[in-house]
């Protein structure tokens, strides 16, 4: 006798506060294992909001139709649930909480990325291999409003861009971006949010190593940060590092908006390539340097007319992906060595 079909809010009510999503069968309840297809339970019905718990297990997933409404809730520990792509696109949207879920498996389709909606939060997210394909990005903001927040999440390999978020204000805390294309962390302000909000970035490594993927609109111009508008940001205690091996690019850091205020707190800078290290190509932008060091073989400059205070040179030891974001899949980043210097022990 096969299974009847139930859909996800009649699911989770039959589970009432049982706290694992199951599926319904003949022979009662039974939990959805490791191996399973995760499709029919991670993809809201429209006029729901459910909070969705996965075990920790490892399921089968064909890419489309994650929308986090209300919350989906990896158990366990960082990175005890994956999902590993099968087919289509990684795709999807983050209304709510996306917490402690990692994403395996090469991406067969374009256009990847989640869309993180104003109020978003992401607490947990790593996909190493990354999508290969064009108008990849795994992070997405669709529009400006009120703040998002991503924390633990672990970027590589995407061929457009890493975390495209530069609509709405932003706090990115212990996350790495590794090894993409374009900008592999992009923040700013658009209309619809507070002009006077500060975005932070705190305590996060965005490092670009080897060589990275293009998509059709794009050859190999990875960026490390880009501030694309106007706005105000503080980035403090994270490590920005262009190993030898990394294709020329705009900088480690590059601001393209006017009006920019942005000051760098205690952040170390590694640089083996001819890429200046800060790159201002916007008006009348403020940045400021605070207690902040450089290393390497490659350009240490900044743009001199728009920076104030100077960086002092000081080999430092960079902490891994896997220790900045709580994620030991951080260090299968793709393209990523993890005894490469500046990382290797």
């Amino acid at each position: 006798m096969n299974a009847p079909e139930v859909d996800r809010r009649s699911l989770l009510r039959t589970l009432g506060a049982a706290g694992v999503v199951g599926l319904a069968g003949c022979g009662g309840r039974r939990t959805i294992e490791s191996g399973d297809t995760v499709d029919p339970v991670i993809e809201q019905r429209p006029g729901t909001s459910d909070r969705v718990r996965l075990p920790p297990g490892t399921y089968r997933w064909n890419g489309s139709g994650l929308d986090v409404r209300t919350a989906l809730v990896g158990a366990g520990s960082s990175g005890d649930v994956v999902l590993r792509l099968e087919s289509g696109t990684m795709d999807g949207a983050v209304y709510g909480t996306l917490e402690n879920i990692v994403i395996r498996g090469e991406n067969p389709e374009p256009k990847a990325g989640l869309d993180l909606y104003p109020g978003g939060v992401v607490r947990g997210f790593c996909w190493p291999e990354g999508g290969g394909r064009d108008q990849d990005r795994a992070l997405y903001h669709p529009e400006g409003g009120a703040r998002t927040t991503i924390r633990n999440a672990c970027i590589a390999g995407m061929a457009n861009n890493g975390a495209y978020v530069d609509k709405a204000p932003v706090t990115v805390e212990n996350s790495s971006f590794i090894n993409s294309n374009v900008a592999n962390l992009r923040v700013g302000l658009d209309e619809g949010s507070d002009p006077d909000a500060v975005s932070h970035v705190r305590d996060s490594l965005v490092a670009v190593t080897s060589d990275v993927r293009t998509d059709a609109g794009s050859g190999q111009n990875p960026v490390g940060l880009r501030i694309r508008r106007t706005g105000q940001f503080v980035v403090e205690n994270c490590w920005f590092v262009f190993g030898a091996d990394a294709p020329g690019s705009d900088g480690l850091v590059e601001i393209k908006g006017d009006d920019v205020s942005v000051e760098f707190r205690g952040c170390h800078f590694h640089n083996d390539t001819e890429s200046e290290v800060i790159r201002d190509g916007g008006e009348a932008n403020q940045v400021t340097l605070t207690n902040c060091t450089v290393s390497g073989e490659g350009n240490t400059t900044v743009s001199e007319d728009s920076v104030s205070g100077s960086l002092r040179t000081e080999a430092t030891q960079v902490p891994l992906p896997s220790t900045v974001t709580g994620y030991s899949q951080a260090d299968e980043a793709y393209g990523f060595d993890p005894q490469a210097r500046p990382f290797g022990r």
